[in-house]
């Protein structure tokens, strides 16, 4: 006979944002303009955060809040909970009134486990009772995913590991896809658009005003991250507004933006925005979301700039999406990549990048780390992803300070099966499976910060005769000492 549940005590006290909170900062929900909800907020921990950072967030516990009314949101939570409810009639009926109450997005994350967690517990219902007369239901990724979509009949978008992201506005939805397929472009890049200042020609005999430079980076910027002449739907109001006081229209401004601007980076911005477009349709395509209606109207606009329209664009993504299951395919990919400086190729075996360096790959590989997502959720949340070329695997590699140690410690691995949906995660914090990662500057590229040093280090440590570098590298307490020098 099983004791009652004691819910409450799986509340803890935080003293940072709770994971699911963290990754609806990450995507730009927790911006101050949108309300927030916690469904089973517990002690309230997140909401005292939020509310200190000025969002407004409001929250309801059946056992610390019972008081306080469900309230609609733009963003609701349902943080941890579902794992928690032994009875999965209520389960279902909590993961569905938070759905209900949000305008927006819902956040729902749960325990992940494996078949050794339920060792500690006594087996109840679909899962266990603890030590501590709490239920816990242990999930795999897949199994929440499946979970999640079964209850709500509408799909849910995994963002990290546990935490999976439902749209109840699929435009944003859309939105927030797209995003995640555009390249950032660096401040430095953005440097580039000017060239040697000069006079610009006034074409109607009268003095043309000269831009600030800091307007034509921003122009520049915009252009960039378009891969296009901007119009002027495309530009924030406040910069739009700056562009016509000093030159009365966008044409005239951009006519000095584009003396300025190198025609190279511009073709680069092009094809990085193109390939973009391509990979979001495709990964559309792979998780069978093919509804227009729902695309933003910007979107429809840059497909048709670059592809005349939008069933040839699907077209060519439909192929880019077989390709990405072709190893031939893949393995030129990577070929190019490495040759790129993007990453360390193994071989023909596979090839190893830092996860910083992902949006600059071929298409074909962004769409292969992007099929790995649809399972995993954000995979640049890890420090090196490596691209199985034959086996159909991607994993993720996490480990302590990438930046801050010529020689870090992997923590985890997470090796996601493409060809069988599914994720095995391996934890190497135990001493015998404890592993460092050797010259970090094979999966660097030359121009990020650090490079320089790490290949000069990397190198001395190849002219230690007595070390073994090939393969995973000697055991930390061999290399050390041999380096005769502490962690």
């Amino acid at each position: 006979m099983n004791p009652p549940v004691q819910r409450h005590r799986t509340a803890i006290n935080r003293s940072g944002l709770s994971r699911p909170f963290q990754y609806l900062a990450r995507h730009g929900f927790l911006d101050g303009e949108r309300r927030v909800f916690d469904y089973g907020c517990g002690r309230g921990g997140d909401l005292e955060l939020l509310r200190g950072s000025g969002i407004q967030a409001e929250g309801w516990d059946p056992h610390y809040a019972p008081d306080q009314p469900l309230a609609p949101a733009d963003v609701v939570n349902l943080g941890f909970v579902i794992n928690v409810v032994e009875d999965p009639q209520e389960r279902s009926e909590a993961l569905s009134r938070a759905f209900d109450l949000a305008g927006n997005v819902l956040a729902v994350s749960a325990m992940l486990g494996r078949d050794s967690f339920f060792d500690a517990g006594r087996s109840f219902e679909d899962g266990i009772i603890t030590s501590r007369d709490t239920f816990q239901k242990y999930y795999t990724q897949t199994e929440l995913k499946d979970y999640i979509e079964s209850v709500l009949q509408t799909e849910a978008i995994a963002v990290g590991p546990g935490v999976f992201f439902v749209f109840k506005d699929k435009g944003a939805e859309q939105r927030f896809l797209l995003r995640r397929q555009e390249r950032v472009w660096p401040d430095s890049s953005v440097a580039h658009l000017l060239t040697c200042r000069r006079e610009t020609v006034p074409r109607t005999g009268r003095t043309e005003r000269i831009l600030p430079d800091e307007l034509i980076e921003a122009l520049g910027a915009r252009a960039s991250s378009l891969g296009r002449e901007p119009r002027t739907d495309d530009l924030p109001e406040e910069l739009l507004q700056d562009v016509v006081r000093e030159t009365r229209t966008l044409g005239r401004a951009m006519r000095q933006v584009w003396e300025r601007f190198d025609p190279v980076l511009l073709e680069q911005a092009a094809k990085s925005r193109s390939d973009g477009l391509l990979v979001y349709l495709a990964l559309n395509i792979f998780n069978k979301r093919q509804d227009q209606k729902a695309m933003p109207e910007q979107t429809r606009r840059d497909i048709r700039y670059f592809f005349r329209t939008i069933k040839a664009a699907q077209e060519a993504a439909l192929a880019l999406l077989f390709s990405a299951g072709r190893p031939e395919t893949i393995l030129d990919a990577c070929r190019q990549a490495a040759s790129d400086g993007l990453g360390w190729m193994d071989g023909e075996h596979s090839l190893t990048i830092h996860s910083s360096l992902l949006d600059r790959l071929p298409a074909v590989l962004r769409v292969y780390a992007g099929c790995a997502s649809r399972l995993f959720g954000d995979v640049t949340i890890a420090d090196l992803l490596k691209f199985h070329i034959h086996s159909g695997k991607f994993t993720l590699l996490l480990v302590d300070d990438f930046f801050g140690r010529p020689v870090p410690e992997l923590k985890c691995r997470v090796k996601i099966k493409l060809r069988s949906q599914d994720i095995d995660i391996f934890e190497h914090t135990e001493e015998q499976y404890r592993s460092l990662v050797y010259l970090k500057s094979r999966f660097m590229h030359p121009d990020m910060d650090g490079y320089g040093e790490q290949k000069a280090f990397d190198d001395r440590l190849r002219a230690i005769p007595e070390l073994d570098l090939s393969g995973y590298g000697p055991k930390p307490d061999e290399f050390w000492r041999v380096v005769n020098v502490r962690p």
